[in-house]
């Protein structure tokens, strides 16, 4: 039961509300945007290393530090 509400959450809680809270950049935002992701769960679901983030376009070392910290925080808040 708890895993359901926590994917319903990570796939309802979209990119957009993260940057308005201030949780991301833009330049992170328009990243996950340019590839196709637009909630929590597609996020998760990327499975890129530090290195394909940088072929991403406008995709620098900060906003992949940014992405992948962000993405290893998430899934140790799901695993918790």
């Amino acid at each position: 039961m708890e895993t359901n509400l926590c994917q319903n959450l990570c796939n309802e809680t979209s990119i957009d509300m993260l940057l308005r809270k201030g949780l991301i950049s833009v330049r992170a935002y328009n990243t996950c945007h340019r590839i196709g992701i637009h909630n929590i769960g597609e996020l998760l679901a990327v499975h890129l290393k530090e290195a394909e983030w940088m072929h991403i376009h406008r995709c620098g070392p900060k906003t992949t530090y940014e992405l992948t910290s962000l993405i290893v925080k998430l899934r140790n808040s799901q695993a918790a």
